[in-house]
């Protein structure tokens, strides 16, 4: 990678959030502290944008708020996972991510 600050860097290569999505996030987490619906994990696909708003409800709420489990089932978009960001960047982004979170893998067939 290049010299640039390490989020200038993922943002080459991911989504980011737009402001109106944290303003958003903001209001979605203070929409659960008055229900006392606080969450004890949060999933989230592993795009930028997704675990930034991730983050943004979790800072909002404080310590009370569970982990982030990310899930690559959850990504809307499967053709940009060459953008998705791996478990060094996550790392690096320092994200409140739940490390020991392990995705279940369910086969079509056994679904139907």
């Amino acid at each position: 990678m290049s010299g640039l600050p390490l989020e200038q860097q993922f943002d080459q290569r991911s989504i980011r959030q737009p402001k109106i999505g944290r303003i958003t996030a903001q209001l979605f987490a203070r929409e659960l502290i008055s229900r006392n619906a606080i969450p004890k994990t949060i999933f989230c696909s592993p795009t930028l944008a997704s675990l930034q708003t991730a983050t943004d409800i979790q800072n909002y709420i404080g310590k009370e708020c569970g982990l982030t489990c990310i899930d690559a089932s959850l990504a809307s978009d499967r053709s940009s996972a060459e953008h998705w960001l791996g478990e060094k960047e996550i790392s690096k982004l320092k994200f409140h991510i739940d490390n020991s979170y392990t995705p279940n893998e369910v086969e079509v067939s056994s679904i139907q």
